[in-house]
């Protein structure tokens, strides 16, 4: 494992340095983060879809979390923030409906 300084935040890549001998490397790599209570899935990535960089390198681009374009207004309610830290990825889904009182279907964002 790596283990990043304290403060390390908004981290947007990893480079990773293996030998391209199968046996010798790792096919399946997984970034994750520690919020106080348990681990959080960053990301994972499958090394034999990443093209090398210079040499041994391969760049593995870490996501951005969704923190803006929620579902607003008087009387919606929704699920989109996701977990401390990691929140929600691209490509996740969420929901947005409407709170007692209210009417309409509950929706897919």
């Amino acid at each position: 494992g790596l283990l990043l300084p304290k403060g390390a935040a908004d981290v947007r890549c990893v480079e990773l340095y293996q030998s391209r001998v199968a046996c010798c490397s790792s096919r399946n790599v997984r970034l994750e983060t520690w919020d106080g209570a348990e681990w959080q899935t960053i990301s994972t990535w499958d090394t034999t879809q990443i093209v090398p960089s210079a040499g041994y390198t391969q760049r593995l681009v870490v996501p951005n979390s969704c923190d803006r374009g929620f579902p607003e207004g008087i009387g919606v309610t929704h699920d989109c923030v996701g977990r401390p830290i990691s929140g929600l990825q691209r490509g996740d889904i969420c929901h947005a409906s409407c709170e007692e009182g209210y009417f309409g279907s509950r929706t897919q964002v």
